[in-house]
This record gives structure tokens, sequence and C-alpha cells, in this order.
């Protein structure tokens, strides 16, 4: 097989070497500069516009700034050939919460917006619960959510103090609208409450070098926002590494996207977890060694507190959907054993085939060739047929979690198709197209010597599986064994392509496996 190294040659699998491969999927994945600054510059007009002469609200002291990712420097580029990045913006009005209602608030908003649209020759403004949407032009390929908002931090300060709870990043809390609330025509102040200056206060606090940590906490304490410098500019091992997770995470949900976990609870934990590590492969270690160990269980309840306030659980959603969390601990595995079959390759091809189904192949490839300097135009696969690299690389296929030392072989010696009112027949990999209803089993060898394990692994792709959350993809012992046979019987379900495989373990080490095994399904 043809590599990115000279004949006889592998990568350097450890120390620098990965740390550079990860730099170099990191600036593939990079939100360019250009956009964060024209993201700036778009808030920064809205801001002029509620502060105009003309505007019904120049009389007010009104502050406009970004949330979330933007904020923080850990947006990636979205999946596919489209580029629209949501730019999260609160306007925070100082007004008493006494003399507005949430609606009203909202009110306020929208009625400029609605002007600065029809001056700029926007779309109309979309209004949800909790905001209005500037939908800009597909050449801006972004859209920008401004939530209303009021200020509440010296409350939020008492409060937290009176519950004995952590108010060190309260004093920039702000209420929030939402017009699901019970008293959101209603003149009080029971509003939602959030803190976005806060949380981005927290993380800055925890992305810097300890030395330079205290400083911060003083500027914190004493009521200085932390806003001077664009967080994208900084470029931490921690910015990276989120950026990381966040690109492995939004390829492996990509066909599951309602199991897809959330942002908050990716950083949130992350930055709990980074402990000053000073390289990229060091600060992923850490983060995905001690994440799971983050979350805290409070009664039956899990609770991910708010570091900006910890009466707030972002793991709310896990107990309204407990598969959320299962989804979360099996991503984070999935996440730690493809790191550390990357970083311990032997190969450029091995490492590549490591990162390709969570991050991408191409690329997966692309940084290979930066790391290595090659000119190269594409490098070998291998998989045999497009469809075989389509199984190979599907983002819910985990990674075989043992360590792996491949000193004998196994195979797929058999495969059986059996219908009710026809004869069993024999098939191959790749070969003819079987129907649906139908029932497989698949006999495999090995001369791998006893004791061992048994495993076996299916793949499904396709709008059916899909539909039916029949992708699978998790690594299941085999129950027992035929009269010494390795053997295991699925159902014909899906119309698509789809794949079995069989690994051999000995003493918690794979020590063999057959590869992927390609099954084709007819309509019917």
């Amino acid at each position: 097989m043809r590599t990115l190294t000279q004949p006889g040659s592998s990568a350097l699998p450890h120390g620098a070497s990965f740390d550079r491969y990860l730099e170099a999927i990191v600036d593939q994945i990079q939100v360019p500069p250009s956009r964060y600054e024209a993201a700036i510059r778009s808030y920064n007009s809205v801001s002029d516009w509620l502060g105009r002469p003309e505007s019904t609200l120049k009389e007010l002291r009104i502050d406009v700034y970004a949330q979330g990712s933007f904020r923080l420097g850990t947006a990636v580029r979205p999946l596919g050939d489209h580029e629209t990045y949501d730019l999260d913006v609160i306007c925070e009005f100082y007004i008493a919460k006494n003399e507005v209602t949430q609606e009203e608030l909202q009110d306020m908003l929208g009625v400029e917006l609605e002007d600065y649209a029809r001056a700029r020759s926007l779309r109309e403004p979309s209004r949800w619960p909790r905001c209005w949407t500037l939908n800009y032009s597909d050449e801006a390929q972004f859209n920008m959510d401004l939530v209303p908002a009021l200020p509440d931090g010296e409350r939020q300060v008492i409060l937290l103090k009176e519950a004995s709870l952590r108010y060190d990043f309260a004093n920039t809390a702000i209420l929030i609208t939402d017009s699901g609330h019970r008293h959101f025509r209603t003149k009080t102040d029971d509003w939602d409450i959030s803190n976005p200056r806060g949380y981005a206060d927290w993380f800055v606090r925890q992305m810097q070098p300890r030395v330079e940590k205290r400083k911060l906490a003083e500027r914190i304490d004493a009521g200085v926002h932390v806003e001077t410098v664009p967080e994208y500019r900084r470029r931490t091992p921690l910015q990276k590494a989120i950026q990381l997770l966040k690109k492995h995470r939004d390829v492996r949900f990509e066909e599951e996207p309602s199991k897809k976990p959330s942002s908050i609870i990716l950083t949130t934990l992350a930055t709990a977890a980074y402990g000053g590590e000073t390289t990229l492969v060091q600060t992923i270690k850490g983060i995905l060694a001690s994440a799971d160990g983050r979350i805290q269980r409070r009664g039956s309840t899990t609770w991910i507190p708010n570091p900006a306030d910890p009466r707030e659980n972002l793991a709310d959603s896990w107990a309204e959907d407990p598969a959320l969390e299962e989804a979360f601990r099996d991503w984070v595995k999935t996440a730690a054993v493809d790191f550390r079959r990357a970083e311990e390759a032997a190969s450029d091809d091995e490492r590549i085939d490591a990162m390709a189904p969570r991050i991408g192949r191409t690329i997966a490839e692309g940084a290979a060739r930066r790391v290595a300097g090659s000119t190269a135009k594409a490098l070998a696969r291998r998989a045999s047929t497009e469809m075989a690299t389509v199984l190979q690389d599907a983002p819910h296929r985990r990674p075989p979690p043992w360590k792996q030392h491949l000193v004998g072989a196994a195979w797929i010696d058999s495969a059986t198709c059996r219908r009710s009112g026809f004869r069993p027949h024999n098939f191959r990999s790749n070969g003819a197209i079987l129907p649906k209803g139908a029932t497989l089993t698949f006999q495999a060898k090995t001369n791998i010597s006893k004791p061992y394990r048994v495993y076996w692994q299916v793949v499904n792709v396709g709008a059916e599986a899909r539909a039916e959350d029949g992708l699978r993809g998790q690594i299941e012992a085999e129950r027992e064994l035929y009269r010494g046979h390795l053997k295991t019987t699925e159902s014909t379900l899906y119309h698509g392509s789809h794949s079995i495989e069989c690994f051999i373990v000995k003493d918690e080490v794979m020590v063999a496996r057959s590869g992927q095994f390609v099954v084709s399904i007819g309509r019917r």
C-alpha cells in the first residue's frame, strides 16, 4: 500500500509528531478569522443602529455582546459544503425589571430589528420564544440570534450568598425573555436567568496558564470583564482540544442528531478537566480521561452544574431522556479509543483509518499530508470498493476498545441466506443482492489457539436503518460457541449495504480480526 512516507518507513507515532497531526486537523476545522471579524462587525452594526439618533431606544443604555462558541473561540466549521454559522448575541437593556414585561422587551427590540433589516435589505427577522433572528444573505454565511435581556447581577450575588453557593461570577447575571414563561406578560422579577459573561470569564480563567490565573481572578473579582482581547485569537490548547472534540462529536452524530451531546456540556466538562497542559495531545488525553468523573450524582439525578450559576443543571435534559446520557458516555469512550489508536499508529495509513470515521477521511488525510510535507494528491484506501469505504468510515462504527497485537488470522468462512419457501444458499462479501425478510448465518474461523473470546460487530448504513434507529455499530460478545464454531445469526431488515466483522480477543488483547464482510440487501 502506498503511504505518505518513503518505502520501508513509517510515521513517528508518538510525541511531537502526533501533536503536529492534531494541530493540522485543527487548522482545517478552524473558523477563518475573517468570519469572526465579519461577525464582530455585524453585531457592532446592530449596536450602532440601536443607539442612532432616530432609534426608539436611543435614550437607553444597551450592551450588545456575543455569547457561545464565537465568544469563547471554540467554533468549528459546519459539516457539509455550505458554511453557515449561528452567531448568538445578547442585547442587555439597562432597565429596571419592574418597569417592563418580557413581552414588552421583546417587542422593543423587534421594532428596531425590523427597521434594521429593511434598511440593510435583509429578510424579515424571525421571532422565537427567546430571541429574534436576523437572516443574512447566503453570501454572508451566518445568521444572528439576538436575545433581549436585563441586568440582574446584584440580586443574584445576594441569592447565591444566602444559599451558601459560589457567586464569584454572578455579578454579570442577566434575565432573559421567554414567550413560554408563565409571567411573560407580567411585570415581575421572575424571569429565566442566564450569565454568558460569567461563563466566559470562568472559561478564560480556566484556560490561562497557572501563573496568569491569579491576576485574572483579581480582575474578575473587581468587576472587570475580559472582553478586550478576542478569544478566537488566543488559540490555546484548551480551545483547540474543544474544537477537535466538537468536530469528532459532530461527525459521530451526523446521522443521529437527536442523540448529539450539547456543546455547553462538552465545553463545561472539558474546561473543568483542563489541568494547564501545554500540548494538544496532553490536553485531549487529560479531558477524555476525566470528563466522565466530573459528572455528579445528586440522589437519582445526574448533575452538571453551570460554573456561572451552580443552581442550574446543564444536564437537566438527561433526566427527561436517559438515552442522551448514555450517548454522551459512549461518545467519550469512543473518542478516547480513537485518539489513543491514532497516537499509537505505526503508519500514516493506520493513523488515518483511526481518525477518519469521526473526523472525516478528507481531513484525516489532509492532516497527514501536512505533517509529512507530502505533495501526493491522494492516499490509497484500504477498502476495495466505495461502499466498503463508507462502511469502514461509518461514524457509528465503534472502534475496537482493546489493545491490538495481531498475531493470527480470522476470517468469515461461510455466509448462508435462509428464506421461507426457498432453499438455503451461500453468498460472498460484495456479492449478490439479498432479499429482505431472510435469516443470515455467518461462520468464522481463526488460527488462534483457545482459550479466547469472540466478538461481532454489525454496521448498518442507509436511510431505512437510520429512520428505524437501527444503525448499530456496537461490538457485542458472542453468547456461545456452536460446537467449537464461531457463528452468529442476523436478519435482513434494511435496504442498502451493511457489514459484519469478527474479533478474536485473548487476555484482553485483540489478536485477530476478520475484516468487514459486506452484505447488500434489496428493497423488497
